[in-house]
């Protein structure tokens, strides 16, 4: 029977084994000036000549700006698009650019409508719109796009700017990628949105991508090991309930056996207490009107063994006296 310390143990080990095979996840800046964190290759932009570095026509607070920096082009109808590409690898992206609304009155104005189309690997997977608010706040830290189902690999990803209705102003400030790699990154990969708690435009897309990530063994194996201990582990504590549920067993009585010998002659030269013990005992159960009569019995026989030994002795003493003789 399975003790209380084998189904903790067992059920530890499970715990263990599931929680040593799953990989570490990491989340990994890549900064538009500065580039990857992890590898330090810098986003392209291109045409190189299009984009700004630190544009003074934005008037930007570079105190709320990842790094303090910031690329930005302006597209109009006609124009080459306006691409920023970078790779990663990984299994979750998370894009950020700053969208800006209508300019201040002093300042001078410039185009601000937001509409950029994103690649992964070469494979259209989104799109992301602003029309422009009427506040002269700058929106910083929004994700324009949110990817949290991408396959375990390297990818290439593109944001391609070449809208054919107005003007379109972006200003890319940093992205935000998963990996699975082990060893201390930045921080442990949860959602970045997190990180940044910042205004997210409602036209924000989080994009489902139709492949999902490639079965890892060692976390099946460990989920199937994790089962099978649980499952041992519930048999094990059934049976210890059924256990002290159960009721103690009576020891077995002595109980006669009408076909052997032994015990027919045991009955017979035993006193009729044993008899009457042995009987009760026995495996057919006697009615209480039947043991009244088998007491009955019992009483009358010593009664006629009682009368039988009196008799005897009278007639033991009357043989013992000599019987008088007649005379001539």
């Amino acid at each position: 029977m399975l003790t209380p310390t084998l189904i903790i143990t067992s059920t530890l080990c499970a715990l263990a084994v599931v929680k040593a095979s799953q990989p570490t996840t990491n989340n990994v800046t890549i900064d538009d000036q500065y580039g990857d964190k992890l590898t330090h290759r810098v986003p392209i932009f291109l045409p190189p000549d299009a984009w700004t570095h630190n544009s003074v026509a934005a008037i930007l607070n570079p105190h709320r700006v990842h790094n303090g920096t910031w690329h930005d082009a302006t597209h109009h109808p006609g124009d080459s698009a306006r691409i920023v590409n970078f790779g990663f690898e990984g299994v979750a992206l998370y894009v950020f650019c700053i969208i800006a609304n209508m300019p201040p009155p002093s300042g001078r104005g410039f185009d601000s409508f937001a509409d950029y189309q994103f690649l992964l690997d070469g494979d259209f997977v989104g799109e992301y719109k602003h029309a422009v608010e009427d506040t002269d706040d700058y929106f910083y830290n929004t994700p324009v796009y949110v990817n949290r189902t991408i396959p375990d690999a390297f990818h290439n990803f593109s944001i391609v700017v070449n809208s054919t209705e107005q003007a379109v102003l972006i200003l890319f400030d940093y992205a935000i990628y998963t990996t699975l790699s082990k060893g201390e990154i930045e921080n442990s990969a949860t959602s970045p949105q997190g990180l940044h708690p910042s205004y997210t435009s409602k036209t924000s897309p989080e994009v489902q991508n139709g492949s999902g990530r490639r079965p890892n063994t060692s976390v099946v194996v460990a989920i199937t090991l994790a089962g099978i201990a649980t499952f041992v582990s519930c048999i094990g504590i059934l049976l210890a309930v059924r256990a002290r549920c159960r009721p103690m067993q009576r020891p077995n009585r002595l109980r006669l056996c009408p076909n052997s010998r032994d015990h027919s002659a045991a009955a017979a030269h035993a006193p009729p207490q044993a008899f009457a013990a042995n009987t009760l005992g026995s495996t057919h159960r006697l009615s209480v009107d039947e043991v009244r009569d088998h007491a009955g019995t019992i009483r009358e026989l010593r009664q006629t063994i009682q009368d039988l030994r009196a008799e005897k002795r009278v007639m033991g003493a009357a043989w013992a006296c000599s019987p008088p003789y007649a005379g001539p």
